[in-house]
């Protein structure tokens, strides 16, 4: 595992609006957490919901398990942070303070009722809770900590018989290097929800799912270096969830450690919308020496003509005093 910088680009296809009647609420998100004091073991925790409005469930109520013995909830109608996405879509973000009794390592989760209705991969999504966890290693031999930070939303569409990728675009401002990981979504502290099975696995044992160019079944995996999602390819509409495990790394006296992991819950809204995805083309991977300047041009093209979005996001930009900047055009 060698420390990256990275840097990411995406490209959002603007497609028609997108419909539903019913759903109740909670549609994706994760903890996470940045150190406020190291020395008193103080911590501001994230919690980032996107929530389904096409319900009348306001995200809120829920509650934080800080896994040391203290739980708090959260009211509804005061939330830190809330943006309309659209599409029925919206991010509502709460924060909370706390601090720890002393060095450990604790796990800390948040759950609230319930799901948004009409999860294909799982039975019953709007009766099952929404949980996600967050684990912390406190240790002054380690050094100071923060989560890593996950900077590409977990809500996203996809077309059914076209390859779909994703990458969350993790980041650690401690160095730390990441792996990721595959975990079954949950609906408390050590239940997983009912019946759920990987969207390949769903889609091939309901519509005999082929990958994108017809040669085999489907296929989803999930690049444990890079953190890559690649499903090749949905088989069928409706709205899927997977959950993943953001883990951090420390290499102390030439051993690595695990220092926690960040558990993000996400949904991808498949439909049969007939389209190709954008193309990137990206220069080469380059090496740069500290203070020299790079200047690129990234270029995004539809073969369809369907009008995009080119964004960036990575650690660069998130550095302190960073003179990175991205200007589309």
């Amino acid at each position: 595992m060698k420390r990256h910088l990275l840097l990411f680009f995406s490209v959002l296809l603007v497609l028609g609006a997108y419909n539903r009647g019913e759903a109740t609420h909670i549609r994706a998100g994760e903890v996470t957490a940045t150190l406020i004091s190291c020395q008193n073991y103080t911590y501001r925790f994230t919690i980032t919901g996107y929530t389904d409005l096409g319900s009348d469930v306001k995200f809120g109520g829920g509650e934080i398990n800080f896994g040391d013995g203290v739980i708090e909830t959260f009211e509804t109608d005061k939330p830190d942070y809330e943006e309309d996405l659209g599409d029925l879509r919206a991010i509502v973000i709460f924060y909370k303070e706390h601090t720890f009794p002393g060095p450990g390592i604790y796990k800390v989760s948040f759950r609230e009722f319930n799901r948004n209705e009409g999860i294909v991969n799982m039975d019953n999504s709007v009766q099952t809770p929404f949980y996600v966890e967050t684990e912390i290693k406190i240790d002054p031999f380690f050094g100071c900590n923060n989560t890593p930070v996950l900077l590409n939303p977990p809500i996203d569409d996809a077309c059914v018989g076209v390859t779909y990728l994703h990458n969350a675009g993790a980041i650690d401002v401690d160095g730390d290097s990441l792996s990721y990981e595959i975990t079954t979504p949950k609906q408390d502290q050590g239940i997983f929800v009912v019946n759920y099975s990987l969207p390949d696995d769903h889609d091939i044992a309901n519509y005999d799912a082929k990958n994108e160019d017809k040669s085999g079944p489907a296929t989803f995996m999930l690049d444990q270096r890079t953190g890559d999602i690649v499903w090749n390819a949905p088989g069928g509409e409706g709205e899927y969830n997977w959950a993943f495990k953001v883990i951090e790394w420390r290499k102390i006296e030439g051993t690595w450690v695990q220092m926690g992991y960040v558990t993000r819950d996400m949904q991808v809204n498949v439909t049969d919308c007939n389209n190709d995805p954008p193309e990137i083309e990206t220069p080469p991977d380059t090496c740069v020496v500290a203070g020299d300047f790079l200047k690129e041009t990234i270029i995004a093209t539809d073969p369809n003509n369907d009008p995009i979005i080119l964004s960036s996001f990575g650690s660069v930009y998130e550095v302190g005093n960073s003179p990175a900047t991205y200007s589309p055009f």
